[in-house]
């Protein structure tokens, strides 16, 4: 079910007075259950914003308590299942209707749009670079500095064509099904560098003192993040779009971000409530 509604309990003409209390206690316990089930779709390797701990199975990260607060902070309430997604699966989730919902650090794209309909945004970000603290980009400054090396992205991200038009197109671009392996791979000085939006490298870095995300390599198109819907579903849009604005509206969204990444959110990256994008007709 795309579009979360009420619950009503419906009085059928010459119902008698036995059958009104059974329907009112239905009624009642329903209510008391919840409401709808949605099926999310949630990315499980991206540390600080969705991240799956593989011997616990817990999941943290911003967009896991992102859509955990608006499951229970605003109307009407829902219910949720969670579903493990890549980054390169997600729209043939929602076309497919595995899911109802994806957040999965989203980029709206117009491109996208043709597919998919989005909410939101919800956070703002650019592309950066991860490097090794001791590795022989640590003096890097500017993303130019990457010609002739070689940078690991994850496949079915906006990073791929970035980097491949990035320094006169002399990056040499590795692709990893998951961003986990484009890190090990910076690990074991396999690349030079990952890249991906900054905030995504961030949440890697922040417990690892091997990585670093230098703060002025930024490059590319800002990306903003948003919930991904089925194509067409102008309800859903909407309905998703009035969640957010109650989330970015909440001092929620900032604890959030320090919990998740350690540091207060640099400016430009949290969307203003009154300025998201409109759902299509």
């Amino acid at each position: 079910m795309h579009t979360i509604t009420a619950k009503k309990v419906v009085i059928m003409p010459r119902t008698t007075v036995r059958h009104l209390l059974v329907l009112l206690l239905l009624g009642l316990m329903s209510a008391g259950c919840g409401t709808d089930t949605l099926k999310i779709g949630v990315l499980t390797d991206e540390p600080g914003v969705a991240y799956q701990d593989p011997s616990t199975t817990v999941r943290s990260g911003f967009e896991i308590s992102m859509y955990r607060w608006i499951a229970t902070n605003t109307e009407p309430n829902f219910n949720y299942e969670e579903f493990d997604l890549t980054v390169g699966s997600r729209e043939q989730a929602l076309q497919r209707e595995r899911v109802d919902v994806v957040v999965g650090s989203y980029s709206i794209t117009d491109y996208r749009r043709t597919q998919i309909d989005f909410a939101g945004p919800y956070l703002i970000s650019q592309q950066g670079v991860m490097i090794r603290s001791d590795g022989p980009l640590r003096d890097i400054t500017q993303a130019d500095q990457l010609a002739g090396k070689t940078v690991c992205a994850q496949r079915g991200s906006t990073s791929t064509d970035q980097l491949k038009s990035l320094a006169g197109g002399t990056v040499t671009v590795r692709e990893f099904v998951g961003l986990k392996e484009c890190v090990d791979a910076l690990i074991r000085d396999d690349v030079d560098a990952v890249s991906t939006d900054q905030i995504l490298l961030r949440g890697y870095a922040k417990d690892d003192s091997r990585l670093t995300v230098p703060d002025t390599v930024v490059f590319g198109t800002f990306e903003n993040y948003g919930v991904g819907l089925p194509l067409g579903d102008h309800d859903a849009c909407e309905e998703w779009s009035t969640r957010l604005q109650s989330f970015l509206s909440d001092p929620a969204w900032n604890q959030f971000y320090i919990e998740s990444f350690g540091e207060p959110p640099p400016p430009g990256t949290k969307p203003q409530p009154n300025s998201l994008d409109p759902c299509p007709d």
